[in-house]
Order: C-alpha cells, then sequence, then structure tokens
C-alpha cells in the first residue's frame, strides 16, 4: 500500500511538472532551453536548505550566472522556492550572507530527487534536509497566516557555526534549531546559546517528546510547535 500511495505521489508530480514547465513556463518566457531549466530545479531540489550558488550552478549547466538569477526569480514568483536571507546584523564580517534555498511543498523535493519509497523519505540522505525544508516553510506559512509580520532569516558564521532559523519581531528575536532526530542533545543547542541575547528566545524543534529545559530554551516536538497558538509557545504556557 505504501509503495502504491509512492507510485501515484510520483504520478502527481510528473504531471505537475511538466504543466509547470512547458506550460506557466513557456507563458512566463525569456527561460531559453527547458531542459536546462528542468536541470536548475533538480540541482535546487537536491541542495534543498542549502546556501544558494548560483555559480555553482551556471557551471553544471553551462549557462551564465545571470541566467541562473532570472531563472531563480521565476521560480521566486511562481511559488515554487524561496529564499531565506542570513541574519547579520552585529555580527559583522564573519557571517556568510549567502541566502537558503527552501521551497515550498517538500513532495516536489522528494520527487525531483528520486525519492519512491518510505525508508528512502525517513532514512535517505535527504531526509535531514528535506525535515528542515518542511519546518521552514510550514513556520514561514504559518506567520504570513497570522499576519505577524516577522521577517525570518538563518546565521552561519565562516566557520560554520549555524542557527538554522531566525525569527526577528523586532522586540526581540525566536532562534531555531530544527533536528531530524528523536535524541536531544545539548550540542543540538551549542549554536542558539552562542548567539541569543538576553530577550531572545530558544527553540530545539525536533521529533523526540517535549521535556523541560531551563529558560528560556525550550525542547520541543516539531507537532506541537506546529499546531501551538503563538502565545502558548512564545510565552511557554504550552505543556513540555
Amino acid at each position: 500500500m505504501i509503495d502504491e500511495n509512492y507510485k501515484m505521489f510520483s504520478e502527481w508530480f510528473s504531471s505537475y511538472v511538466e504543466t509547470y514547465l512547458h506550460k506557466d513556463i513557456a507563458t512566463i518566457g525569456h527561460v531559453g532551453d527547458i531542459r536546462d531549466f528542468r536541470k536548475l530545479l533538480q540541482l535546487l531540489a537536491i541542495n534543498a536548505s542549502q546556501q544558494l550558488n548560483m555559480s555553482r550552478y551556471a557551471t553544471d549547466i553551462g549557462v551564465d550566472v545571470k541566467t541562473i538569477k532570472r531563472w531563480i526569480s521565476i521560480l521566486e514568483a511562481s511559488y515554487i522556492i524561496f529564499l531565506v536571507p542570513p541574519f547579520y546584523k552585529n555580527y559583522g564580517k564573519r557571517i556568510v550572507k549567502s541566502p537558503k534555498i527552501y521551497f515550498y511543498d517538500t513532495g516536489l523535493v522528494s520527487f525531483l530527487t528520486g525519492i519512491e519509497n518510505k525508508t528512502q523519505f525517513e532514512k535517505g540522505p535527504m531526509a535531514g534536509s528535506i525535515f528542515e525544508n518542511y519546518m521552514v516553510s510550514e513556520i514561514l506559512k504559518k506567520e504570513l497566516h497570522q499576519k505577524t509580520m516577522a521577517e525570518i532569516y538563518y546565521l552561519r558564521t565562516s566557520n560554520g557555526v549555524e542557527v538554522d532559523l531566525i525569527i526577528d519581531r523586532k522586540n526581540r528575536k525566536e532562534f531555531i534549531e530544527i533536528k531530524n532526530s528523536q535524541t536531544f542533545t545539548p550540542r543540538m543547542i551549542a549554536a542558539i546559546n552562542e548567539f541569543m541575547e538576553e530577550t531572545d528566545k530558544g527553540y530545539l524543534i525536533y521529533r523526540g517528546e517535549n521535556f523541560v529545559y531551563p529558560p528560556p530554551i525550550k525542547i520541543i516536538n516539531y507537532k506541537n510547535y506546529l499546531s501551538a497558538n503563538d502565545n502558548d509557545v512564545i510565552d511557554g504556557t504550552h505543556e513540555v
């Protein structure tokens, strides 16, 4: 039954991609070679939740960076992907300043990266990236739906210390680590502890159980985080 579900899933996304490429993109125009455009789409899926590297994509596909930049804009405008910019206020030159790539629909990522069954989805090499992409896209949708006017960022230093997501609410920031794991270890929140300021809050969102952790950091199951009301999560009234 699971394999049959994935077969139907694959057939649906195959039809969706072909319609998008040959009808929607053709209508927009100025794409050039549809096959090259599809290569970019696949490269972006392989690199979901990673930093955008337009120079590398241009080399791999055999087009110039200006073309890659234009195609990225088309994918953003048609709500296939979105970019999360780096947060570098107050942190200086040691912060990496390239955006990260995310897809609005992780099902599309799975299709484009050749995931054909549940085992590949949950334990394959893309599992962590897809889980992070899913969480970031759901958090973005939640913020937009609630009209919070918050902005989202990520943070990464030149020596590789990274915070997956920062929600900037102007008067405070929420630092979020996203882990495709059911087991908590203190090193998972090391980056949060390094960058949080006095008024900020921190969250580790993962597949494990909620449990109490000294404020201002919360260890919370991803389903509980997404289902909680804003005040539940932010003010600490949600049971952990």
